[in-house]
């Protein structure tokens, strides 16, 4: 008999090009730029740092000269994702909202979560101390699905989980409802560092938020143009470790 797949998650997965060049570059800025800093996500749990949510520039990485290649390349990739997905872009303005890196030690782990307010999510990844580290996406369907007969069988069409490989280099576009997390704590001492991205829309369909008050947004950007200043002069200026 003939199937059909109806209904289906879109994931973009790709080995960006000269990727291991720009995580070995990039590493000692984002150590550097982690440090002494305080965790902010409390779904990241053990030996972890995260600038998620963080009230300064660690949730707006993409504010940095330095990771401007990085986010040159992801910027396409989110562009030709949209794309694919359908999105009217003469009427969806999308823009790359926060970004953050996350470094987890031993024992860390980024639990099961989603990012419900953006238009897509992804994660690039920048060290994986271990081969066969994967990152779970679980279906969105499992919520009101009552069929445990499914289990001793599973087939493409009735999985409730798939676990993702992630290696150094390689990035993940995928839509921000769909619950993504690690499967399992780092069982390594050596560090595993991604990089969440987050992208929202401004929309001209009425049917998103309206954007902020130029006034208020005027403010927060020029708040983080003097914390990106004094950031420079004080800690930055050295060469990374």
């Amino acid at each position: 008999m003939a199937m059909e797949s109806w209904f289906s998650v879109p994931i973009y997965a790709e080995d960006l090009p000269g990727g291991a060049e720009l995580c070995e570059q990039l590493l000692p800025f984002l150590y550097k730029l982690s440090e002494g800093r305080v965790k902010h996500q409390p779904m990241v749990t053990g030996n972890s740092y995260s600038g998620s949510n963080a009230p300064d520039l660690a949730q707006y990485l993409f504010r940095f000269p330095e990771m401007q290649p990085l986010y040159s390349l992801i910027n396409d990739r989110a562009s030709r994702y949209a794309h694919e997905l359908g999105i009217d872009t003469t009427r969806e303005n999308l823009f790359l909202g926060r970004s953050w890196v996350n470094i987890l030690g031993e024992g860390g782990r980024i639990e099961a979560h989603n990012h419900m307010a953006t238009i897509f999510s992804g994660a690039f990844y920048l060290k994986v101390p271990q081969e066969g580290m994967t990152l779970r996406f679980t279906d969105p369907k499992q919520a009101v699905r009552k069929d445990p007969i499914y289990l001793g069988h599973q087939t493409p069409y009735n999985l409730g989980t798939v676990d993702y490989p992630v290696v150094p280099g390689r990035l993940l576009l995928f839509p921000g409802y769909l619950l993504h997390g690690m499967v399992e704590p780092n069982p390594t001492d050596d560090l595993r560092v991604s990089m969440s991205v987050d992208y929202y829309s401004v929309s001209l369909s009425g049917q998103s938020a309206p954007p902020p008050p130029r006034h208020v947004a005027e403010r927060l950007w020029k708040q983080l143009d003097d914390e990106m200043a004094e950031l420079r002069r004080t800690t930055l200026r050295t060469e990374p470790r």
